[in-house]
C-alpha cells in the first residue's frame, strides 16, 4: 500500500462519505405503502449492504488516523 496512513485515512474517508450519500439517498426513497411493504424485500437487502459498506470504510479510516497520530507521535519522539 502506497501512501502514508494520513493520506489512506483521507482517501478514506472521502470514499466513506461517498457511499454515505448514496445510502441516504437511497433510503430517503420508501416506496408507496410505506415501511410495510419495504421490509423483507431485495432492496432492503441491498440497502444493509450499503450501510456495512460505509461502517466499514468508517472504521477503516478511524484505524488508519489513528495509526498516522501513532506516526507523528513517533516522529516526535
Amino acid at each position: 500500500m502506497a501512501g502514508s496512513h494520513a493520506e489512506r485515512a483521507d482517501e478514506l474517508a472521502a470514499q466513506a462519505n461517498r457511499e454515505l450519500k448514496k445510502a441516504l439517498d437511497s433510503s430517503a426513497d420508501i416506496p408507496d405503502g410505506g415501511w410495510a411493504n419495504y421490509a423483507g424485500t431485495g432492496r432492503e437487502a441491498a440497502e444493509r449492504v450499503m450501510w456495512e459498506r460505509v461502517r466499514a470504510l468508517q472504521a477503516q479510516a478511524q484505524i488508519h488516523a489513528t495509526l498516522a497520530l501513532n506516526d507523528t507521535a513517533y516522529l516526535r519522539g
